[in-house]
């Protein structure tokens, strides 16, 4: 057996070279290529949290408004409606039976929904309290 080397030899020796040469490529390639997919997940994981936690925002604070309203003796049907509306966008982060109540006050006639206004208005020495609302995932990025 002899030593020689061929041209089909060489042949296999390029391709293995160049397999070898692939494969170490690959290699070195495939942990930012996997971290900038695991990045692009992340990011739309954290999107998605964020914006759950501003719809939930979102319905506090527009029942903190009516509330507000309330207080002040300017409670009116068309602000009713907005709440409910944003209720009813958020259905998730809804307490359970608002909506329907919210809908037995807007069947009530006006002057019975102008008596419950003026009996749930707040005497003039009171005054209401400053209200904070959490937002944990925001607050720990900020």
């Amino acid at each position: 057996m002899s030593l020689e080397w061929n041209e089909n030899m060489m042949e296999m020796f390029g391709l293995g070279a160049i397999c070898v040469i692939l494969g170490w490529l690959l290699g070195l390639l495939s942990q930012p290529i996997v971290s900038r997919i695991e990045r692009h997940y992340k990011r739309e994981d954290f999107r998605k949290a964020i914006f759950s936690e501003l719809k939930t925002l979102g319905t506090r604070l527009a029942a903190t408004c009516y509330q507000i309203q309330s207080h002040l003796g300017m409670r009116d049907k068309e602000a009713l409606r907005w709440v409910k509306s944003v209720y009813e966008k958020h259905k998730t982060d809804c307490p359970k039976g608002v909506i329907e109540a919210i809908d037995k006050v807007l069947q009530a006639s006006n002057e019975q929904f102008s008596a419950v206004a003026d009996f749930t208005k707040a005497p003039k020495n009171i005054y209401l309290g400053l209200k904070t609302f959490s937002v944990p995932l925001i607050d720990s990025i900020l």
